[in-house]
């Protein structure tokens, strides 16, 4: 509810709000020197200057229109306006119905509608539309309003130097603005975010409070807004009626600072009367109305309409008219518009916040579109629970007297009720029924939960469809689930960051006008921001980003940026993801313990060796003397116990690798430029800032960098060989390619052929097999002994020929002890002459040995190729006589 009077633009009333302090904020800064002035010399020197008289400014345009207006003209207005808002107000009466019937339905109030009436009967309430309200309300809340403020900078085109100053100032004042000094802001839109589902639309408005001095707004629910039957929308409405409430020391005022014309009406004694949807609330908190107006609280309707009148023209034109309900006479006339704009473009006050689209100008809420399951979801539970309520009290008949009568009772549950009876019964059970009831329905209770599931699957939110996810769930099903999940929350939310942008412009239009830098220099201690700073245009939008509307999807899409910074490090500032992380995860103080990474400094080769070898980042700089930082650089890696080893590879190469190709380039640039420079005796570098000699430019260092290819060569042949085995290093470290997609799913399907295709080789193979096998198995049997007897005479010459090398070793060391003996006696050169025979001979021994191993190789071949031809002669001879007739095998 408005408390104060408003200030509109170009008002004359702003002139008795000046701010003493806006002095020393230099907020009014006078030029004399656009103004018209007389100089006048005095005979001592002085001087006297007297402002001539400058072109009168037109304080006509804020003027309340109402004090100079013809009444009659007024009259017809106000009667006119009085029918169409009456009009308006019959073509809503349903939706207030509608959205009465929705705050009902919450069971806040204690009357939701329907259930049984018999005594002890449960009044219980099924939550979802409460809940639904809270918890859209607290998400929307979360993401549109974050503690550090609900504006961040943007910058539509080239992002100059002033362009992101003036942002700058522009997103800190107005984060200050609706975190500290409008300190209703929050309060407000959070009221409005708990009825936007419930009412489909709500409405937040905007204004300048001359008493306070600064920017104040006020939440206004559906049923005090109203507009006509025929729009199709909330903003180009040719008509917008807010129901204003005020209390008569409100009204009384506004009158007193001439926002309204005085009328001498009395306020009346009895309260206006209440909306359908604000009677319900009233039951929500407690209130009761009272027939006493002690308040004097009237209705001011403010209508923001088009409208003609002769001061400004025969043509339609925006204003607010505000008319008094009590006398139904107009209060307030007064120009929507900025007297700058030559369009006359209608100004907005209001914001509208809306639920779901739907055809009309009215969104449409939870009522909506859960109404009947919200009923049928409290019927059932309501149900459920009066069933165990009747069974663990039944009603019952009782007989009473002695007379015997055809009587006609109703039996109310959980009641007992007497009946005439004869004398001569004496069975308690006689005298007593108990009425049946049955047992709370299972089948009931099942539906209870199916109604609940399909109200949540309306409006259901990211956190609802990602709980059952596995947490094996690869991350990128996790976001499509998430997306799909929340599909209509996503898109109130975009409507939700639409509202809030249109809100930031509002303020800003208002701030341009009426932004005291004195208020700020006494809060601050400095000025954030001036009002010639958001005259600019505005840089700001809301923080809240219109496609990601949940802590999870956040979260989700950050596992993204770390999976694939594990993946591929040298691609990303593993800083900022990790600093990135910390923040959504909202952990305090990440500076303690995550450190900001220190800038890269000039340093000498060996310097730059140690720094790249303990992990420290390192760049080239264009002066330094390439050639003499590769060398270095080439020998410090090329050592195995510095910069090759492999303990320090893994951190340093790569990082070296990098830092060499910027010394290559720079050596590269620097030769071409010294060289073409030495051919025309200027600076090139001059010359490139002259568009006019570019082609003449490209021309001369296309000569010189055949010179310099040469020049290089020469001087970098020697690293060549270095670079390429560095190269190939870091080719080795790098990780294996990503297979395409398309390419691993066809190489799977391959595969899974290929494993079908060998199982069913498999399996036809096992079954000739077993065939084979039975077949065999009597030749087996039949050729078991022979090959034993081969064994054994196979394993008998084995044993023979390794006593045969026993022996021929045994003769060999003897031999070797003799020949040891004898060289004791010997001279050199009989020592030598002995090792050489000694020698020849072992060759020799080598070779006989070589030639009888070979001939025993060739033995068991032999023999072994023997017993397989005796094999397949015996298999072929038994298949020869399964094949007569009389001796097929059955299943053969």
């Amino acid at each position: 509810m408005a408390t104060r009077r408003p200030i509109l633009p170009n008002d004359p009333e702003r002139d008795r709000y000046i701010d003493p302090m806006e002095v020393l904020g230099q907020d009014l800064d006078i030029d004399i020197e656009d103004e018209e002035k007389e100089i006048t010399e005095n005979e001592d020197g002085s001087a006297d200057i007297a402002l001539g008289e400058t072109e009168e400014k037109d304080t006509d345009h804020g003027q309340n229109l109402a004090e100079i207006l013809d009444e009659s003209v007024m009259s017809t207005l106000a009667t006119d306006l009085f029918r169409k808002i009456e009009r308006d107000k019959e073509s809503r009466k349903k939706r207030d119905e509608q959205y009465e019937e929705g705050i009902r339905r919450t069971g806040l109030g204690n009357e939701a509608p329907g259930g049984a009436d018999f005594l002890g009967a449960s009044r219980v309430v099924h939550p979802m539309l409460a809940e639904g309200c809270v918890d859209f309300a607290a998400s929307a809340m979360r993401e549109i309003f974050p503690p550090d403020g609900p504006a961040k900078t943007k910058i539509e085109g080239e992002a100059t130097t002033s362009k992101l100053e003036i942002a700058n100032r522009q997103q800190r004042c107005l984060n200050w603005q609706l975190t500290d000094q409008i300190s209703e802001y929050a309060e407000e839109l959070e009221q409005t975010l708990t009825q936007v589902p419930m009412g489909g639309s709500q409405y937040m408005k905007f204004w300048y409070d001359g008493t306070l001095r600064r920017v104040t707004c006020e939440f206004v629910p559906i049923d005090d807004m109203l507009i006509p039957y025929a729009c199709s929308d909330f903003y180009s409405a040719q008509r917008i009626t807010h129901v204003q409430r005020l209390t008569q020391m409100v009204y009384e005022d506004r009158v007193d600072s001439g926002f309204y014309r005085n009328l001498d009406t009395l306020a009346t004694s009895t309260s206006p009367e209440e909306t359908l949807a604000g009677t319900a609330t009233n039951k929500i908190e407690g209130k009761e109305s009272s027939m006493e107006n002690v308040d004097g609280e009237r209705i001011v309707y403010e209508v923001n309409t088009f409208a003609k009148f002769e001061e400004d023209g025969d043509e339609l034109l925006p204003y607010l008219i505000s008319i008094d309900e009590a006398s139904r006479k107009v209060v307030a006339i007064y120009r929507n518009w900025d007297e700058k704009d030559q369009a006359r473009t209608r100004l907005e006050w209001i914001v509208e916040y809306g639920f779901i689209a739907w055809r009309g100008a009215y969104k449409i809420g939870l009522p909506h579109l859960i109404g009947g399951l919200s009923a049928a979801a409290t019927g059932s539970l309501r149900a459920l629970l009066d069933a165990a309520h009747m069974n663990n009290m039944p009603g019952f008949l009782r007989l009473k007297g002695a007379r015997m009568g055809g009587q006609t009772k109703q039996v109310n549950p959980t009641q007992g009720v007497e009946i005439e009876a004869a004398t001569a019964i004496d069975d308690i059970r006689k005298l007593v029924m108990a009425l049946p009831y049955n047992q709370p329905s299972p089948v009931l209770f099942q539906l209870l939960g199916w109604l609940d599931q399909a109200a949540k699957g309306v409006v259901t939110t990211a956190e609802e469809k990602i709980k059952d996810a596995s947490n094996q769930m690869p991350v990128g099903t996790a976001l499509a689930l998430i997306e799909q999940g929340a599909k209509v929350f996503s898109s109130i939310h975009a409507r939700l960051h639409r509202s809030q942008r249109r809100a930031l412009k509002i303020i800003a239009r208002l701030n341009g006008q009426y932004l005291s830098t004195g208020e700020q220099l006494a809060k601050l201690g400095e000025v954030l921001a001036t009002k010639e700073d958001f005259r600019k245009p505005l840089a700001v939008i809301p923080v809240s980003d219109p496609n990601i509307f949940s802590e999870t999807q956040r979260y989700a899409q950050m596992q993204v940026v770390l999976a694939m910074a594990e993946k591929y490090p040298q691609a990303h500032n593993l800083y900022n993801v990790l600093h990135r992380m910390y923040e959504l995860a909202k952990i305090p103080e990440v500076e303690d313990f995550l450190p900001e990474p220190k800038e890269p400094k000039e340093l000498n080769p060996v310097a730059e060796n140690s720094a790249a070898m303990i992990g420290s980042p390192i760049i080239a700089f264009p002066e330094q003397e390439h050639l003499a930082h590769l060398e270095v650089h080439m020998r410090f890696v090329g050592d195995p116990f510095l910069g090759g080893a492999d303990y320090a590879m893994q951190r340093s190469l790569p990082t070296m690798m990098e830092h060499i190709k910027q010394h290559l380039a720079f050596l590269y640039a620097k030769t071409v430029f010294d060289i073409a420079t030495e051919a025309v005796g200027t600076d090139v570098g001059e010359m490139l800032k002259n568009k006019n000699q570019s082609p003449q430019v490209d021309m001369l260092l296309a000569s010189a960098s055949k010179e310099a290819h040469a020049k290089l060569m020469q001087v970098l042949q020697p690293l060549g060989a270095p670079l390429q085995k560095m190269l190939q290093q870091i080719m080795a470290m790098q990780p294996p390619p990503v297979m395409d997609p398309s390419q691993a799913l066809l190489k799977a399907e391959q595969m899974k052929d290929e494993r079908e295709k060998m199982k069913m080789q498999g399996d036809q193979g096992l079954r000739t097999g077993e065939m084979q096998l039975k077949g065999q198995q009597a030749q087996v049997a039949a050729s078991g002994q022979q090959a034993k007897l081969a064994l054994a005479a196979q394993e008998q010459q084995r044993k023979a020929r390794a006593e045969e090398q026993a022996r021929l070793l045994e003769e060999k060391r003897i031999a070797l002890e003799e020949r040891s003996q004898q060289m004791e006696g010997m001279t050199e050169a009989e020592r030598l002459e002995q090792a050489e025979r000694a020698l020849m001979q072992a060759a020799l021994d080598s070779e006989r040995d070589a030639a009888i191993k070979n001939k025993e190789v060739e033995y068991d071949h032999s023999i072994d190729q023997e017993k397989l031809e005796a094999e397949r002669e015996h298999q072929r001879l038994q298949l020869e006589e399964m094949k007569k007739p009389g001796n097929q095998v059955p299943g053969a």
